[in-house]
């Protein structure tokens, strides 16, 4: 277990749950932490970013929501100034990166829109790593709140596997429960690579 470094302390202090070491351990299992690089999509407050800079990742991010991307640019900028940060969709991403990872981001999408983020991303990254709540049935429909925040409309999960599967030679899955993680929701993870090649 690597245990966050007093730099990311002196923005997060000691927030850093058992879910965090879970979603870091997996994403650590398969990045070549001094040659390869990782990006995050929906970064949210940066917590992730900043704990792989401090291990050696060449991190980088996007962040759709204004407020969000400006409270992480305004934490980092006298500490982790040198993490790229961007404020756009990750639609208009075209730099490669080694690996991608999201956590609870794409159950905020219906399958269609799930499915064209999943194509694009493998478009940008040979690996990736999703992270989502396990969903079984569609909940907050019709709410005003940011995608990927608290009260976002979430969709079926239980359908990832199989449009990954679509996109990806090789899809690893398991559950975290959420008495271990302790959180409301018991999750779902993702490692994917071996992309499928087009033919035609």
């Amino acid at each position: 277990m690597i245990n966050p470094t007093n730099r990311y302390k002196k923005i997060f202090g000691n927030y850093w749950r058992s879910v965090d070491q879970k979603i870091a351990d997996l994403i650590l299992k398969h990045l070549d932490v001094e040659t390869e690089s990782a990006y995050e999509v929906g970064f949210g407050s940066g917590h992730y970013m900043a704990f792989l800079k401090d291990i050696g990742v060449n991190v980088s991010g996007t962040e759709i929501r204004k407020k969000a991307y400006q409270d992480v640019v305004n934490k980092f900028k006298n500490v982790y100034g040198d993490i790229e940060l961007n404020n756009y969709d990750i639609m208009e991403e075209c730099k490669f990166h080694d690996m991608a990872y999201s956590t609870g981001l794409i159950q905020c999408l219906k399958p269609k829109e799930r499915e064209v983020l999943i194509s694009h991303i493998a478009d940008i990254s040979d690996k990736v790593v999703y992270v989502v709540p396990v969903i079984q049935k569609m909940r907050n429909i019709g709410s005003e709140t940011d995608v990927a925040v608290d009260g976002c409309e979430e969709y079926e999960t239980g359908i990832i596997a199989y449009q990954l599967s679509k996109k990806y030679a090789y899809v690893e899955t398991g559950f975290w429960n959420r008495d271990e993680i302790e959180l409301t929701d018991d999750f779902q993870w993702f490692y994917c690579d071996n992309k499928r090649i087009k033919l035609g």
